[in-house]
């Protein structure tokens, strides 16, 4: 099972100069050069002046055709960045709003992964696990409409998303599998809802579907506030990893600790750089502030990119108590990220630029993934409202957290 995403990059506004009429050599030169200089690629000035116009285009060959960027490259023209600046004078996003629920793609569908259950959208009736059977904004805006005479010819999760926002106070009109169309509100938003939690006694359950602006803060606010964690991180789309090592300033034995370790993409050229919780706290009380807390992390398949970073960082500043354990299978294993370069005329190239390590041991998450202390398998084929006794990855980790601080061991827990 394959998710796919659509990852939406915002380049600053700035003053453009006027875009070039037709492509100049000279940007495949200083787009070489990056590539030689940040030890990126292993490309030739050839290989880069065949294919930016394949870049240009938004189109990628497959690798094993020659193509010597990875899939997250991408080019965008001046004259593109002018159209975005010019569309985004006078805009006001106060004026703005949104549907409170987090969208995945997942088994070939538009899924709810989360949703706001103080919000309209969940008292009339929409809830996690649902699947977007169309979403209508207007008579002829037929790219929000998932289904196309019963095919299932759709936008992904991100052109819904887009779909749910609009003008603060307009109305959206959602059908999902199995339920009457529901018209609900546009309402505020600062970022979409990533954060989701419900509170058992004295085990708080948290679904995190993605990182954005809001979630760390969020995840600050529920840790203090609990005794004891499950954390789900199945599915999760991944984000900013930056939100996710100040994160883990809270788990963090002393300020030397090394959280995560950026690598330029090139091996055979290095360039390491280690982030301490020092570095990224925001006070020295925060250090270690939850290394007491005992969390089970649920992870699967499609545990990605910052979600994995944040599982394997867990996982290697845990204490000898073992406070924290993983459940689930194998991660995704993706943890790179990719940096914009711009280009003198304008443009602006987009590479993966550094690997995402964990830990002082430099723990590797891409392409090795990252692997559980408690494997189970998950029969799910969807997310779920609740956790119920069907989801089995969530009642193994709820026993073993209502067993603390009783002392339970990973072999006792894979029986």
């Amino acid at each position: 099972m394959k998710r796919f995403m659509t990852l939406v990059a915002t380049v600053a506004l700035m003053t453009v100069p006027a875009p070039q009429k037709s492509f100049a050599s000279s940007t495949a030169d200083e787009m070489y050069q990056i590539v030689v200089n940040k030890s990126l690629y292993s490309c030739t000035s050839n290989d880069i002046k065949s294919h930016i116009k394949l870049l240009k285009k938004n189109k990628q060959p497959k690798l094993g055709d020659g193509f010597c960027f990875d899939g997250n490259a991408a080019f965008v023209s001046a004259s593109r960045i002018e159209a975005q600046r010019a569309q985004s004078v006078g805009f006001d996003r106060s004026k703005y709003g949104a549907i409170p629920v987090a969208l995945l793609d997942w088994n070939g569908d538009v899924v709810i992964a989360g949703i706001d259950k103080n919000s309209e959208a969940y008292r009339a009736g929409l809830r996690v696990g649902d699947v977007i059977d169309k979403v209508i904004v207007g008579k002829k805006d037929g790219r929000c409409r998932p289904r196309v005479e019963g095919k299932r010819n759709r936008p992904d999760a991100g052109e819904i998303s887009r779909c749910l926002s609009g003008p603060l106070g307009t109305q959206v009109s959602v059908t999902v599998e199995g339920k009457p169309e529901i018209a609900l509100d546009r309402v505020a938003m600062d970022a979409t809802p990533s954060v989701f939690v419900e509170d058992n006694g004295d085990i708080t359950y948290v679904r995190v579907t993605n990182f954005n602006k809001e979630t760390v803060s969020e995840l600050w606010s529920v840790f203090e506030g609990s005794r004891k964690i499950i954390l789900d991180l199945r599915g999760n789309l991944g984000g900013d990893f930056r939100q996710v090592e100040s994160f883990g300033v809270g788990f963090a034995k002393e300020p030397e600790e090394i959280l995560v370790v950026q690598q330029m993409k090139d091996e055979s050229k290095p360039i390491s750089k280690p982030v301490t919780a020092q570095m990224v706290m925001k006070s020295p009380e925060d250090i270690g502030r939850f290394g007491d807390t005992p969390v089970a992390v649920l992870i699967d398949s499609e545990t990605f990119s910052s979600g994995e970073i944040l599982a394997g960082m867990l996982k290697v500043l845990r204490s000898s108590e073992q406070k924290i354990l993983l459940f689930g299978v194998e991660t995704y294993g993706k943890a790179q990220a990719q940096c914009w370069y711009p280009l003198s005329d304008g443009s602006y190239f987009k590479a993966t630029c550094m690997e995402i390590r964990v830990g002082a041991e430099k723990l590797r998450i891409h392409k090795d993934k990252l692997s559980p202390d408690v494997k189970i398998e998950d029969s799910r084929e969807y997310f779920v409202e609740t956790t119920t006794a069907s989801d089995v990855q969530y009642v193994t980790a709820l026993n073993w957290l209502r067993s603390r601080p009783t002392t339970t061991t990973v072999a006792a827990l894979a029986q």
